[in-house]
């Protein structure tokens, strides 16, 4: 059978699933928990509130402060009584870090499913400005670009690496419209999240929304940090530079072909293991999803910088589901500069146990 018309087969019969099994529009049939984020959670003990919420109370409240510092109106009401900032978190911090369906979320807290799409809205807004405030997620100055270099040096014995760049397929439902861009290789419809992490599985930048099938480079030049680079208002000191694979195109400031990634992989894989909901995300609001993959990493970010890290994330299944279907892109041709060329060639020589396998 045609390759392409087998692709057609499986995105129809997923969408048939998700048309089949969508109760998005249907009446609640399950009943509220009217007292859960007031009366419940407030007794849970410690390790208890970690368990559900993905981090501990420390962290929430840390999280919590750092949101009220950047809210305007501290209340939502959408139709319904007014809902507090603390409970507004709380929801978000809960959706994300579980695979429980949108309906019993908004059942848990005794609201309705249109507030608690607002409150979804309005929280990772919230927890945009944050980073921007806080700088949660941003791109290492100098002082801390050579702390990543040589943390990332005494590792792998590569000089002047300051972060490593790939990206990752968020599983969501068929879109209402342009569906098949979003059908990628490995046969669901996905986003592309593309992060930049350092050694510490830390993000320096990530992007988030382009359809499933877009090639990783493709997805690179569409980002922010892309244009960023290209308008010089990001450094690379001391001719330090990112690494990626042979998905991506060698420049000065990218180095291809390496395999020394693993921080990358690791955060990927204890994200999606930290904030279960990145392993489907249900709606098909394409500006919501993006919000939703951006503050999760946020939030992840908070979590390593806390010293929050969950002790029951098995990162080795989460790595084993990172590698189903093709591994690889396809590989660009690299018609780089000859100045690239000769750093990557350097970079190359300067590491003797991979002169022999193919660096």
């Amino acid at each position: 059978m045609d390759e392409s018309i087998k692709t057609a087969i499986v995105a129809t019969v997923q969408c048939a699933k998700q048309f089949f099994m969508d109760d998005s529009d249907e009446e609640d049939s399950t009943e509220k928990l009217n007292g859960f984020a007031e009366n419940v959670v407030p007794l849970m003990a410690d390790h208890q509130f970690q368990l559900h919420f993905r981090m501990s109370p420390t962290t929430f409240e840390y999280l919590l402060h750092a949101v009220y510092g950047v809210r305007q109106n501290p209340t939502v009401n959408v139709g319904q009584p007014q809902i507090n900032l603390d409970k507004q978190l709380m929801i978000t911090v809960w959706y994300l870090g579980n695979l429980e369906s949108f309906r019993s979320v908004a059942n848990r807290f005794a609201i309705s499913k249109s507030t608690c799409w607002e409150t979804l809205y309005r929280t990772c807004r919230l927890l945009l400005k944050v980073n921007k405030k806080f700088k949660i997620i941003s791109w290492p100055h100098v002082n801390r670009a050579n702390k990543i270099s040589q943390s990332i040096y005494r590792r792998y014995h590569m000089q002047g690496v300051i972060g490593m760049i790939d990206g990752t397929a968020i599983e969501i439902n068929a879109p209402k419209e342009h569906r098949m861009s979003y059908f990628n290789r490995k046969l669901y419809f996905s986003v592309v999240l593309q992060g930049i992490c350092d050694h510490n599985m830390l993000f320096t930048d990530v992007y988030a929304g382009q359809p499933g099938s877009k090639h990783d480079y493709a997805v690179f030049e569409k980002s922010d940090i892309f244009e960023r680079i290209n308008n010089k208002e990001v450094s690379f000191p001391g001719n330090s530079y990112i690494i990626g694979d042979l998905a991506y195109k060698l420049s000065n400031f990218l180095m291809v072909g390496f395999k020394h990634n693993r921080p990358l992989k690791h955060a990927f894989a204890l994200l999606k293991g930290h904030f279960r909901r990145l392993k489907l995300l249900e709606t098909q609001s394409l500006d919501l999803i993006a919000m939703l993959i951006v503050s999760a990493c946020i939030l992840h970010n908070v979590c390593i910088m806390q010293s929050d890290l969950l002790d029951n994330i098995d990162t080795e299944e989460e790595l084993r589901e990172l590698r189903q279907g093709p591994e690889d892109q396809e590989v660009l041709e690299q018609n780089a500069d000859n100045e690239a060329i000769v750093k990557r060639l350097d970079i190359v020589n300067s590491l003797p146990l991979l002169r022999n396998n193919n660096a």
